[in-house]
């Protein structure tokens, strides 16, 4: 979605003819009024809020390169600029989350899995997210039954059980024996599932050498970045994740993103 974004609002941005201005504000105006469309039907359908704000932001951002020409030129290049550097980092970052999408690590064999927690719904009912993490864990656990899973994922505050529990009671039910399920359930990010994770790994002996971390494609690349600067060698195994839904996932993984490289380290 940001691509064609950027190549219209360079386009738009080199048009000097000045008998091609009409032109210029008309594609500008069909083209915003497309995205507000768009933000509302995401919004009041899917509640994609992500990507709705998203859509908004690169919609404004195109119509201030063009009504805030007249304003100080410091301004408006200092403008041009920042909305230049969040289009293009914003494309460059999902095309680097992309790439670190995996789905064949699940035919490897690993020493622990850990799966990574995702908000439950109506308190205790896994999400659709979450399901299709479960989903891949069992996949795993049918050529690989020894292997002990981590299940991580503290409670929120709008939630009836731990993330972690939820799970346990999921796989349970889908016949994986008690005895290699594993428990972590103070985790609130992604960055403390790894840490505390780590500490149930050194609690049971169990080997670091080769560790799988289960969860969805779009969140494999920001997992595996905050396993390796904690030390934790470590490699994902990416759940398949609906494309419709994806959408909204990839674009909330880039502000995820921004947060981890600025924050998290």
């Amino acid at each position: 979605c940001a691509l064609p974004i950027f190549c219209i609002y360079i386009i738009i941005k080199f048009m000097k003819s000045y008998e091609r201005i009409f032109m210029k504000l008309l594609i500008t105006k069909i083209f915003t009024f497309f995205i507000l469309f768009l933000n509302i039907f995401l919004f009041s359908i899917f509640k994609m809020a992500y990507s709705t704000f998203t859509f908004m932001f690169f919609s404004i951002g195109l119509l201030g390169t063009i009504y805030l020409k007249n304003l100080n030129r410091y301004f408006y290049y200092c403008y041009c600029t920042l909305f230049s550097i969040s289009t293009i980092s914003f494309i460059l970052l999902m095309t680097i989350i992309n790439l670190g999408v995996n789905y064949k690590n699940i035919n490897n064999s690993y020493d622990t899995i850990i799966v990574l927690g995702s908000g439950l719904q109506e308190g205790d009912k896994l999400s659709y997210v979450l399901t299709r993490r479960l989903e891949t864990a069992l996949e795993y656990h049918k050529k690989n039954p020894s292997t002990p899973i981590i299940l991580s994922g503290g409670q929120g505050h709008d939630e009836f059980l731990s993330e972690a529990q939820a799970m346990k009671n999921y796989l349970i039910s889908k016949g994986i024996p008690e005895n290699i399920l594993f428990l972590e359930d103070k985790s609130t990010s992604t960055k403390e599932n790894i840490i505390f994770s780590k500490e149930i790994i050194k609690k049971n002996n169990f080997s670091t050498d080769k560790i799988g971390i289960i969860t969805n494609d779009y969140h494999s690349f920001r997992s595996n970045y905050l396993s390796k600067k904690l030390d934790l060698h470590s490699a994902s195994i990416s759940a398949k994740t609906n494309n419709f839904l994806k959408i909204n996932y990839m674009v909330r993984e880039y502000f995820a993103c921004v947060k981890s490289f600025l924050i998290d380290n």
